[in-house]
This record gives C-alpha cells, sequence and structure tokens, in this order.
C-alpha cells in the first residue's frame, strides 16, 4: 500500500487523518502494517469488502435501520420469560468491557464486548426468528465493517462510558419485567448509535441529545445498578 503521505495527497486529507484511518484498518484486519518494511492487504480484505463487509450486502445505515426496528420490541419481549440465570453471563460481560474503559489499546475487546451484550440478549429471545435475525445483524464475526465503524465512534473515554452505562439501563429495564421501558431503554441506544455513527445532531423522527447525555435515563428513572458494574466508569459512555 501507499505511505501514509502518499495517501493523504491522492485523498486530499491531512497526514494525521491518513494514519487514523490505517490505524482503524490495522485494528480490524483488514491491512498489515510491517514497521521498516511496509503496509500490507491482508487475506481478510476479500471479506471485508465482500457484500460491502456486511452478511446481508447492505449499508451501514440499512443495518442500522433494521437494528433500531427489530431490536426493541425484542428487549421487550425478553421480559416475559425472565430467566434470572440466564442475565449472569451479560453482567459478567459488561463489568468486564467497563474495566476496559481506561485502556485504549484494548478498544477492539471492548467493542467485541458491547457487540456480544447485544448478541446475548437476543440469544434470550424464545421466538427463533426474532432470535436469528438479530443475532445476525449484529454478529461481530460476520460485520468486520461494523468493527471499524465501532472503534471509530468509541475512540473517546467518554463514549464508552455511555454505552456501559446504557447498556446496563437495558438489561436492569429487562431484568425488571417491564417491556415498556426495556424497549425504550434501547430505542433510546440504538438511536444515540445512529447519531454518533452517521454524525446526526437530530433525527427527524425522534430528536435526541449528545452521548454525553444518556438518552435512556432521560426518559426512565434510573435502576439500582450493581455497584461492581459501576465502580470504575466516572462518566456517561457507548
Amino acid at each position: 500500500m501507499p505511505s501514509d503521505r502518499e495517501l493523504a495527497e491522492q485523498m486530499g486529507v491531512s497526514r494525521p487523518t491518513a494514519r487514523e484511518a490505517i490505524l482503524a484498518l490495522e485494528l480490524v484486519g483488514v491491512i498489515i502494517v510491517r514497521h521498516g518494511d511496509g503496509t500490507y492487504i491482508s487475506e481478510l480484505h476479500n471479506r471485508f469488502f465482500a457484500s460491502g463487509g456486511l452478511e446481508f450486502g447492505s449499508s451501514p445505515r440499512e443495518v442500522m435501520e433494521a437494528r433500531i426496528t427489530l431490536e426493541p420490541p425484542v428487549s421487550g419481549l425478553l421480559t416475559r420469560h425472565i430467566d434470572e440465570s440466564a442475565f449472569g453471563p451479560i453482567q459478567d460481560g459488561l463489568d468486564v468491557a467497563a474495566g476496559l474503559i481506561d485502556d485504549l489499546s484494548a478498544l477492539p475487546s471492548f467493542v467485541d464486548l458491547a457487540l456480544r451484550f447485544h448478541a446475548q440478549l437476543a440469544g434470550l429471545c424464545t421466538n427463533r426468528i426474532l432470535n436469528h435475525v438479530v443475532s445476525e445483524l449484529v454478529d461481530i464475526d460476520r460485520q468486520p465493517l461494523w468493527a471499524l465503524i465501532n472503534q471509530m465512534v468509541l475512540k473517546t473515554k467518554q463514549s464508552r462510558v455511555s454505552v456501559i452505562e446504557e447498556h446496563q439501563m437495558i438489561l436492569e429495564t429487562v431484568r425488571a419485567g417491564d417491556p415498556r421501558a426495556a424497549e425504550q431503554a434501547m430505542r433510546s441506544h440504538l438511536h444515540t448509535n445512529q447519531r454518533q455513527i452517521f454524525m446526526e445532531d437530530e433525527l427527524p423522527s425522534q430528536p435526541g441529545t449528545p452521548r454525553s447525555t444518556p438518552t435512556a435515563s432521560a426518559v426512565l428513572p434510573p435502576p439500582a445498578i450493581p455497584t461492581r458494574a459501576t465502580e470504575r466508569p466516572t462518566s456517561r459512555t457507548t
């Protein structure tokens, strides 16, 4: 591949911007940087660019719209069949992710855990069709483009803190057996993600607030959050 200087000149951007793009591609395994030798395309690039990098050949916006349509009602359905033992691994994942907030080098692992949260929740849905479709939409192993997108969005500590708090809100409302609150918490979270990913200040159908101001907590009373899940974060994240 060309150097960052050459890429910057070709694309008409600054060298820091070109370096950031190269780093993002390296993080998801699309390229391999060999210091002192050069930058090379990895074998993963064919998989990354096939069908736009998404399982269904859809654009990131279409995938986001599908998630906003499906995941909130699925969260509401989960409140009908509460199996408290099934929430343990999900809470454990949240705790591990919270412990990675301050470590930028652990960003790929943080993104992995954030996507697993959604996949784990979908996996609890007793409707097998919804279970399968939503799980496919957030399947981290088959959507490398989302890993890239999320890593770019979650570069700041504040964005990572917000994610943990929003995920905790979703989990607590599901465990409380409140379908309306669970659905609203998930919808607020996904709308915030959409604004962050596509750099939208506001959605026409649902005005939003910056991620630094939790949308879920703006419409729902804060649930009792286990101390161990929130000891580390000091501010809101993704």
